[in-house]
């Protein structure tokens, strides 16, 4: 009697295979228990090392149903298996955490994953958390569905906010970084120092942000005094002003980047302070530092003043060029500041030629990104550069991981340079050479595979996706044009149409013939 009660349950249990019919037969499973505990969504399991072969197969069966969903033409290959679990959910539905990258391989192209462009990664790797489904009836890897899928950049993972020990050397360092920041925007006349560190706490994001709540005290020193550091500059009880300031600090050491990305203040000063302030004359009052607009015609203006600036100042023996603004404020001083950071390259013209920044071409060399703050008093037809700090950008081979003499590279420079690209962050860069690179190679495969006389190459397009070009092509309908001009209605003439008609006895269609090399009929 066993194997008929086997059977019998085992056609309810494939009749009861979802989560919705489960909540639909709630009184069915009351009177079978045994088919409740069967047929209920299991809990997730570790998978067993027996299925690792399995999991990697379900691992590149999922990467390549997502190169088929997206729009560029680069293949991805799974660098890493991070994390494996499965569930009982009407067959078995299988969590994977997958470390993937883009290769230098096309999707259109036939390959294997043991071809060596599958080993050539570029970019940032992306964590995508993958959930496929597998039924119990087909085994099979490739029969199994994705179900779901969520990627994420592997730096943009973001994690929870920890405590962290105020007098460690990083939260220190962190809070030395942010005070020049501070002290940048701040109005007083004086110059802060850190009494304090109150609060710390960390958070990975892209990179590391740092959470502090820090207290700041005025010193005794001016801000145009020579001496600036915490151990020159005391505190004067009389001029004390205390600032209670909220800061994240946001790094990615392995760019070497950092940048205060919000700060919030709270100042009280001494009533003798106020006093002595408030009876300075209008022009020596300090505004609120406001941001100034980057396509400003005065931005431009800016450009052209420190182009010639930053060239007298450097040791280069070629003409310096302010290629972009990247971000600018202005500030009411005793006349009006300026602050900008600025993107500056090295040109083609000698500093000898005494030539104009802008008849010159950009060169590859002495690229820069410099900090600098221009002060203004239009009642003395002053302007001048008061404060210039540059440091070296890394190399376009160095941001984009590759060989100086790599040939893709080398293209991609002429490319720029052509065309006069400019793009305004490094992950910008990397992410328009790997488009460029796709492009190179599927290039590359037509001129070696079609047989026309076309040639293919680098075109204004390069750097673009498919789905990006699309936009610049098909006809352009203009609305106003369209329904100003419509058609006349067109004449139809009253005439007897005959019952056939054959336009061979017209002698308008010839017989067959032999057309030789012509393939058009």
């Amino acid at each position: 009697m066993r194997a008929p009660c086997f059977i019998s349950g085992a056609l309810l249990l494939a009749a009861l295979v979802s989560a919705e019919e489960f909540m639909g037969n709630v009184e069915l499973h009351e009177a079978h228990p045994f088919l409740q505990r069967r047929s209920v969504v299991g809990d997730l399991k570790e998978v067993d090392v027996s299925e690792n072969d399995l999991v990697k197969e379900l691992s590149q069966f999922a990467c390549k149903t997502l190169d088929d969903l997206d729009e560029d033409n680069v293949r991805r290959t799974v660098v890493d298996i991070l994390d494996a679990k499965k569930q009982l959910v009407n067959g078995i539905m299988y969590h994977l955490e997958l470390k993937i990258q883009d290769t230098s391989c096309l999707e259109d192209e036939d390959i294997t994953y043991d071809d060596s462009c599958m080993s050539r990664t570029t970019g940032n790797p992306k964590i995508c958390k993958i959930r496929m489904h597998r039924s119990f009836a087909d085994k099979s890897p490739h029969n199994a569905k994705v179900v779901s899928s969520e990627c994420k950049d592997e730096f943009e993972v973001v994690g929870a906010i920890t405590e962290a020990k105020s007098n460690s050397d990083y939260i220190h360092a962190m809070a030395s970084f942010a005070m020049a920041d501070l002290n940048g925007m701040s109005n007083s006349i004086y110059w802060y120092k850190l009494a304090e560190i109150l609060e710390a706490k960390t958070q990975i994001a892209n990179g590391m942000n740092t959470y502090l709540t820090v207290e700041l005290h005025s010193t005794n020193c001016l801000k145009n005094d020579k001496y600036k550091s915490d151990k020159v500059c005391g505190v004067d009880p009389e001029t004390l002003s205390k600032m209670v300031c909220h800061l994240v600090v946001w790094e990615q050491p392995w760019k070497n980047k950092k940048q205060v990305k919000k700060s919030s203040c709270s100042t009280l000063e001494s009533p003798k302070l106020a006093r002595n302030t408030s009876i300075k004359s209008k022009r020596s009052i300090l505004g609120a530092e406001s941001p100034a607009y980057v396509n400003d015609r005065k931005i431009e203006e800016m450009k052209q003043f420190l182009s010639h600036q930053l060239t007298a100042r450097t040791n280069s023996d070629f003409i310096k060029q302010v290629v972009a603004v990247l971000n600018s404020s202005t500030q009411v001083v005793s006349g009006k500041l300026t602050r900008a950071t600025v993107r500056v390259a090295d040109t083609n013209c000698l500093k000898s030629e005494n030539r104009n920044p802008s008849e010159c071409n950009l060169s590859s060399q002495g690229h820069q990104i410099c900090s600098v703050t221009i002060l203004e008093q239009p009642w003395v037809h002053k302007k001048e550069l008061t404060q210039s700090e540059c440091h070296a950008v890394p190399s376009m081979a160095e941001v984009l991981g590759v060989s100086t003499e790599d040939k893709d590279l080398l293209s991609f420079g002429e490319f720029i340079n052509r065309e006069r690209r400019l793009y305004k962050t490094d992950e910008e860069m990397a992410y328009r050479f790997r488009v460029f690179r796709a492009n190179m190679l599927k290039a590359a495969y037509l001129n070696k595979t079609e047989q026309g006389t076309a040639t293919y190459g680098a075109t204004m397009f390069a750097d673009m996706t498919k789905s990006e070009f699309k936009q610049y092509t098909g006809l352009v309908y203009n609305q106003k044009n369209q329904l100003a001009r419509l058609p006349k209605m067109a004449e139809i003439r009253d005439i007897e149409i005959p019952s056939e008609f054959d336009w061979r006895e017209a002698g308008v269609v010839t017989p067959v013939k032999n057309q030789g090399q012509c393939g058009s009929c």
